[in-house]
């Protein structure tokens, strides 16, 4: 049996993103992590599943990363706060890549992006789908000199007609959503910042009254975590407004903006 000394550091990494995984999944994970940094060359199941502590058969590894079960979004916020964290950015530049596909990468119908006949698959000739990933990165500076992008979010762009109904997205559209996660990141990091009770339950009231006016990635996800953060007592909206006013005990707010006070639900 193989057997790696690990450095805490890099331990961490790889713990970060155990939240996305289920139980089942998360050992292949773990087991894949430093053979996947270990292995010269390319990097095929065989190989990674031979230099894996986690003994288990071929097609386990295969499964695994064909129909594991994982949450990507998870995935990719954890891997946003790991960059953010380690390297204490401040001001935050993202880039944007979709490589992939050849030729022009612009308007609905990308060249490339489809279903293709490969005549030279084995055992026998099958389809094949062209790719075209859509990549989001933060610009982190390496040393003195040196930027490096790192990637933490992707997602596969597909034709009109392959998608179901009403979930088809052009890049842009996948980009400004990756994009307005992002924004909707930090303003979490702040709110941990500062760890104040009263600002959770000035947002989650504002988000919920506003409704789908204002676009929240994630929106019952956070709308949980917030509730999870309230502290005892009631906030006023308006921290220079009156003390009167109705109140919300959902959010434990204080109404006391009279243009708003009349939608206010106790």
């Amino acid at each position: 049996m193989k057997r790696y000394t690990l450095s805490s550091s890099f331990l961490g990494v790889v713990l970060s993103a155990k939240i996305a995984f289920s139980k089942r999944s998360w050992p292949y994970l773990a087991a894949a992590a430093v053979p996947w940094l270990l292995c010269a060359g390319q990097r095929c199941v065989t190989r990674l599943a031979g230099l894996s502590c986690h003994r288990r058969s071929l097609s386990g590894y295969y499964r695994f990363l064909s129909d594991g079960k994982w949450r990507m979004e998870v995935l990719f916020r954890s891997l946003f706060d790991l960059v953010v964290r380690t390297f204490r950015i401040t001001d935050l530049v993202l880039v944007l890549d979709d490589p992939g596909a050849p030729g022009p990468k612009w308007g609905r119908g990308i060249f490339g992006t489809a279903f293709h006949f490969d005549h030279t698959a084995r055992p026998r000739p099958g389809y094949i789908w062209g790719h075209n990933w859509v990549v989001l990165a933060v610009v982190v500076q390496v040393g003195n000199l040196a930027w490096a992008a790192l990637p933490f979010w992707v997602a596969l762009y597909r034709p009109k007609k392959t998608c179901p109904r009403g979930q088809f997205r052009t890049r842009h559209e996948m980009a400004a959503e990756a994009a307005e996660a992002v924004r909707w990141e930090k303003v979490e990091a702040y709110l941990e910042k500062m760890g104040s009770g009263a600002l959770y339950k000035r947002l989650g009231l504002l988000v919920e009254m506003l409704g789908e006016k204002v676009s929240v990635p994630d929106r019952q996800r956070r709308i949980e975590a917030w509730r999870s953060r309230l502290t005892g007592g009631y906030a006023p909206l308006d921290t220079g407004g009156p003390a009167s006013g109705p109140v919300n005990s959902r959010w434990r707010v204080r109404v006391n903006v009279p243009a708003l006070g009349a939608g206010v639900q106790a």
